[in-house]
């Protein structure tokens, strides 16, 4: 099993930009990043205390024309004033000529969380609940896409591989989405929970980074897989795994004393990818162990070997 360090691969000018944002509103512990390009901007999704020790995270989004991220939305404070607890694992996601955030509502003691779509691109929509019948108790993160057929549809997981499709609602209107399950087969990324949410490299064939947890006494940890999904013209996918697996560094891997989950053993947490135009050249963004964020640009073809 290869194993790919990112710190060696660091993507130009996105660190820098999201730490002067970071300077210039004063967050602090800036985590989790979710990349996204469309409409000829970067797009940035990311976690970060307003203050110092607010508990929970915010959410924030921006976007850039330049090399330069705009002022962030507080997403956090914007739903606030619709009673969401908290914004938590908030992804980009492109969905035909708009961009989406998917989020969830956080694993609260006695309650079911709700998972989430939301346009904020061009323009800032309204949250939109997605539901599907026998949902787990804790939804994290489903990957959506648009089918060949142009249905909003899912990746609910890798093993088994479980694809959902839009039964009801409106996608960018102000109601519920619901969905159907639409297929399951076995599939071979046993273990592997969704990461980033998909990046096509044409219509039949697009990438993302699944979370690997290796666990020790009830602790652990989460690197990343680079999968494979292939669709068919039915909608059908199939996954393979890729065979190396994506780390920020080996001394990343140390134990943290202090950690914000104390069931956390270290984390690489993936929160995006994005194909170049070419679909050669694949930039990730991602989290490291819950306080610190990375990003890195390097040949697609140099990890899917």
């Amino acid at each position: 099993m290869n194993v790919q360090r990112l710190c060696r691969h660091p993507a130009g000018w996105f660190a820098s930009a999201l730490q002067a944002l970071a300077d210039a509103g004063h967050y602090s512990n800036v985590f989790n990043p979710s990349l996204a390009r469309f409409d000829g901007r970067w797009h940035l999704a990311f976690r970060a205390e307003a203050h110092p020790g607010e508990k929970p995270f915010r959410a924030f989004y921006t976007n850039a024309a330049a090399d330069r991220f705009s002022p962030p939305l507080d997403l956090s404070a914007i739903l606030a004033h619709e009673d969401f607890p908290r914004i938590a694992d908030p992804k980009l996601v492109v969905l035909g000529e708009r961009l989406y955030l998917t989020f969830n509502t956080g694993n609260l003691a006695g309650t079911d969380n709700a998972l989430y779509l939301m346009q904020v691109w061009p323009t800032v929509g309204a949250p939109q609940r997605c539901e599907v019948e026998g949902r787990q108790t804790v939804e994290k993160n489903w990957a959506f896409y648009l089918d060949p057929q142009g249905e909003l549809s899912v990746i609910y997981s890798l093993s088994p591989l479980v694809r959902l499709r839009r039964a009801r609602g409106v996608l960018g209107s102000a109601g519920m989405l619901f969905f159907e399950r639409a297929g399951s087969t076995d599939g071979p990324g046993k273990g592997l929970s969704i990461g980033t949410q998909i990046t096509f490299a044409n219509a039949r064939t697009g990438y993302l980074v699944a979370h690997e947890k290796p666990g020790v006494l009830g602790k652990r940890g989460y690197v990343g897989r680079l999968v494979r999904l292939t669709f068919d013209h039915r909608g059908e996918a199939a996954v393979t795994v890729g065979g190396t697996r994506l780390i920020h560094s080996y001394r990343k891997l140390i134990p943290a004393k202090k950690r914000h989950n104390p069931n956390l053993l270290w984390a690489t947490y993936f929160a995006g990818a994005v194909l170049d135009d070419n679909s050669e050249l694949l930039s990730l963004s991602y989290g490291i162990n819950d306080v610190e964020f990375g990003f890195a640009e390097l040949p697609l073809a140099q990890l899917w070997k």
